[in-house]
């Protein structure tokens, strides 16, 4: 379903698409048994990616890195291009980290574009961790070197950079949560009925045909299977119908 192109308006619409699959190859029973809002639930908490948020307990910090590059033939100066590749250039980086609480949709969100971004930026730039984000600045290499000043102020955008990414992820996912909840609950409704107004016209037809209709085995006396399945926190309401 996933595709790495996507962004967060084209995933939630597939996502529904296939919530929608989902919730038709239910029971009867299941949709007629349930309660709207826990079973809308149930299918949201499944499906709903969750907010990027900031770990208070956790400082943003920074860290200066030295180490060794190659630096490619073709990228050094014209008149040393002939001696090929230079090795062990000493170079230096500053990593910003931002602490996130742990969100095991990162991946996902990291490469889902947002409607709107930077002509500047680019939230590739930044390294995604299911607990953090960071990024890289380099502050030392061949042909450049940056002062205190200009480090500072490079840390200080990477900061704003990274928060602004978070704050238009967040704006899509919200948006997108909040409208798949409405259709998850619409569907339900629509198939409920649906589902209603058939048993209804069986009603009616059972009382015109002079032929007993054929008793399904009520849900609560089908036999159970086991499924070796790993324990997950989602549990499907249970449907609560007479006898």
């Amino acid at each position: 379903m996933y595709n790495q192109n996507l962004d967060f308006s084209n995933y939630y619409r597939e996502l529904m698409r296939q919530v929608r699959g989902e919730i038709l190859r239910e029971s009867e029973e299941q949709i007629i048994g349930t309660n709207v809002d826990e079973f809308t639930k149930y299918f949201y908490d499944k499906y709903a990616l969750s907010p990027i948020k900031e770990d208070q307990k956790r400082r943003i910090s920074w860290d200066i890195q030295d180490y060794l590059a190659i630096i490619p033939a073709h990228e050094r100066k014209s008149f040393h291009r002939q001696q090929g590749d230079l090795h062990n250039f000493p170079c230096q980086k500053v990593i910003i980290e931002v602490p996130i609480l742990p969100n095991k949709y990162i991946d996902k969100i990291a490469r889902l574009e947002t409607s709107n971004y930077s002509i500047s930026y680019s939230d590739r730039d930044f390294n995604w961790n299911m607990d953090k984000i960071t990024a890289s600045i380099e502050t030392k290499g061949y042909g450049f070197e940056y002062d205190e000043d200009k480090i500072a102020r490079e840390v200080k955008h990477a900061h704003e950079r990274i928060n602004e990414t978070i704050k238009r992820k967040n704006s899509d996912i919200e948006k997108g949560n909040h409208e798949l909840w409405t259709y998850i609950k619409q569907v339900i409704n629509d198939h409920k009925q649906r589902i209603i107004q058939n048993k209804d016209k069986i009603k009616s037809l059972t009382k015109k045909i002079n032929i007993p209709l054929k008793i399904k085995e009520p849900y609560s006396a089908r036999s159970i299977r086991i499924a070796h399945k790993p324990i997950v926190q989602r549990i499907k309401p249970k449907p609560t119908l007479p006898e």
